[in-house]
C-alpha cells in the first residue's frame, strides 16, 4: 500500500524527521494509473493463480474472484468516506484508531507492517524462479534462482533510497501493456477450450465453506493495491468524486481481467489444470498464447514483480515512518535522507528481504511454492484481517461522530462488508492448511495464525505500557495527533513525476 504524498512543512536538515512539498492537484486518471500499477495484473495472473492451482488443487478461483470483487465493492464506499475524516489519508491504522481506539489501532499498525513485509520478501522467491527459468531458456543465462533474487534485491535496495522521476508514468505504461496482453491471452484460452471436459468455472456446486475461505484469501491477495487510491485524498481535485471513481474503476478492472484469466485457464486446460500448473508454473498462463506473446509476457511479469517489490517496499517504509513518528517504533526509523526517504526504515526492510532469500536457500525451501506462495498468502491473510477490522472501525466511527454521510455509506454497506470479511477470516483460520496446500496436521496450519495473534497481543501490550508509563507516546497514537507528513516514496507517484 502506497501512502499519500506529504503535506507542506518547513524544511528540516537531512537525517531529521522531515516532510516533502505538497504535490499539485491531480485528476482521476493519474490516481487510477498509480493504483493499477500497484495491483500488478500480470503478477497475479501468471504468478499467484498458477501457484494457487498447483499448491491447493482448488479449481474454484473464477467464481471466488467474482465473490471477492463484490464484497470489496461493498466495502469501498465506507472506506472512501472515512478517508475524509482522517488526517493521514487512507491508512488503515488511522481508520482503526479513529474508529476503535488506540488499543485496536496499534495492533492494526503492527499487523500491517508484518503483512506488507511478507508480501514483499516472499516475492523474491517467485521472481528468482521466473528469471532463472526464462533468462536461462531464452538467453542462455543459466544461474540459480537466488542469484537473480539477489541481483533484484540490490536494485530494490538502491532504488528504495532514491526519489525517481517519471517512474510513475513508466509503470502506468507497463500496466497498460499487461492488461492488453492479458486480454489477448484470455481470449485465446477461451477460444480454444479443452476437449476432455472443461471445469465449470461459474458453478457454485463444487464450492465448500473450506475452499471458499481459502480461495478468498488468495483472491484478496490479487486485489491488493486497489485501496491505494484513497490515500491520495489530500492531493486530488474533487477528492470525494475522483477517489471514489478511481477506486471503483481499479477494482472493476482488476476483477474483470482476473475473472477472464482464471476462466480462460480453466476452460483451456480443463480437468488437467492442477497438474499442468504444477508442471509449468507461470507458463500456465503464458501457454495460452503464441511464442512471441509468451516472451513478451515473461518480460512484463518480471517488470510487474519489480514494480510490486518497489511498491511494497515503499508502503512498508511509510508504515514504519508513521509508526516511528507515533513512537510505536524507534524514532530513528523516521529519519530521512536528502531524497526525503526514511532511509533507516528502508534499510531495515531491505535486510528482511536478504534474510528471506538466505533462509530459503539455507533450509532448501521451494522458492515458488513455499517462500512465495505460503509467505504471500500469509501476507494476504493479514490484509484480509485489516479489511475486516477497518469495516468495523468505519461503523463505530460514524455511529458516534456527527456526519452528513448517507446511512447506506456509513452503516449498511460497511456492516454487510464486515460480516462477509469476518466470516472470511474465520474460514481461512479454520482451513489454513487448505489455503497454503499442506496437510491438516502440519505445524504451518496454525503457525501463521498464531504469529498474527502474538503480533496483535504485542500491539495491545505496547498500548497498555504507553498509557501507563509514557502518556505522551500514548497521546501521539491517535491519528488526529499524527498529521499527514510522511517521507517521500521510494518510487515517486505519477503526480510527483509530473512536476
Amino acid at each position: 500500500m502506497t501512502p499519500p504524498s506529504p503535506s507542506p512543512s518547513a524544511a528540516t536538515p537531512t537525517g531529521q524527521i522531515s516532510t516533502a512539498a505538497k504535490a499539485k492537484k491531480v485528476g482521476v486518471l493519474v490516481v487510477l494509473c498509480t493504483a493499477v500499477a500497484s495491483v500488478g495484473p500480470m503478477l497475479v495472473e501468471a504468478g499467484v493463480l498458477p501457484s494457487a492451482f498447483a499448491a491447493t488443487g482448488m479449481t474454484n478461483m473464477t467464481i471466488t474472484f467474482l465473490i471477492v470483487g463484490v464484497v470489496l465493492a461493498i466495502w469501498v464506499p465506507g472506506y472512501v468516506a472515512m478517508t475524509q475524516y482522517t488526517p493521514t489519508g487512507g491508512a488503515m491504522y488511522a481508520i482503526a484508531t479513529e474508529g476503535l481506539g488506540r488499543f485496536v489501532g496499534v495492533p492494526v499498525a503492527f499487523i500491517a507492517l508484518l503483512s506488507y513485509g511478507l508480501l514483499q520478501v516472499a516475492l523474491y522467491g517467485l521472481l528468482g524462479v521466473v528469471m532463472s527459468g526464462f533468462l536461462g531458456a531464452q538467453y542462455n543465462l543459466n544461474h540459480s534462482w537466488w542469484f537473480w533474487a539477489l541481483a533484484v534485491w540490490i536494485v530494490v535496495t538502491v532504488l528504495g533510497q532514491l526519489k525517481l522521476r517519471y517512474v510513475g508514468y513508466f509503470l502506468g505504461l507497463l500496466s497498460l501493456c499487461e492488461i492488453v496482453l492479458s486480454l489477448v491471452l484470455s481470449q485465446r484460452g477461451l477460444a480454444n477450450p479443452a476437449k476432455q471436459g472443461a471445469v465449470h468455472a461459474f458453478t457454485a456446486g463444487h464450492l465448500s465453506l473450506g475452499n471458499l475461505g481459502a480461495a478468498s484469501a488468495i483472491c484478496v491477495l490479487g486485489f491488493i493495491g486497489f485501496e491505494t487510491t484513497a490515500v491520495y485524498t489530500r492531493e486530488v481535485e474533487n477528492p470525494r468524486r475522483n477517489v471514489t471513481l478511481a477506486t471503483y474503476t481499479c477494482l472493476a478492472l482488476s476483477a474483470v481481467i482476473y475473472i477472464l484469466a482464471a476462466w480462460a485457464m480453466q476452460a483451456h486446460y480443463g480437468a488437467s489444470i492442477v497438474t499442468t500448473a504444477q508442471q509449468q508454473g507461470p507458463g500456465l498462463f503464458f501457454g495460452l498464447g503464441t511464442n512471441t506473446e509468451n516472451t513478451i509476457g515473461n518480460w512484463l511479469m518480471i517488470t510487474s514483480m519489480l514494480a510490486a517489490l518497489l511498491g511494497y517496499h515503499s508502503g512498508w517504509v511509510r508504515y514504519a515512518f508513521t509508526g516511528a513518528r507515533a513512537r510505536m517504533l524507534p524514532l530513528s526509523l523516521a529519519a530521512t535522507n536528502r531524497s526525503g526517504v526514511a532511509w533507516r526504515a528502508s534499510v531495515l526492510q531491505s535486510l528482511s528481504g536478504l534474510v528471506c532469500i538466505g533462509l530459503t536457500q539455507l533450509f532448501n525451501w521451494n522458492p515458488e511454492t513455499q517462500t512465495f506462495y505460503i509467505g504471500g498468502t500469509a501476507g494476504g491473510f493479514g490484509i484480509l484481517v485489516l479489511l475486516a477490522v477497518t469495516a468495523i472501525a468505519i461503523i463505530a466511527f460514524f455511529r458516534r461522530t456527527p456526519h452528513q454521510e448517507r446511512a447506506t455509506t456509513a452503516l449498511i454497506l460497511p456492516a454487510v462488508a464486515a460480516v462477509a470479511l469476518v466470516v472470511g477470516v474465520v474460514l481461512v483460520v479454520w482451513h489454513f492448511g487448505l489455503m497454503i496446500g499442506v496437510a491438516s496436521g502440519d505445524s504451518t496450519t496454525w503457525l501463521w495464525p498464531l504469529i498474527y495473534l502474538l503480533v496483535a497481543v504485542a500491539g495491545v501490550g505496547w498500548a497498555l505500557w504507553a498509557k501507563k508509563y509514557s502518556p505522551n507516546k500514548y497521546s501521539a497514537l491517535s491519528s488526529s495527533l499524527v498529521p499527514a507528513p510522511a517521507p517521500a516514496p521510494a518510487v515517486e507517484s505519477v503526480e510527483e513525476a509530473a512536476r
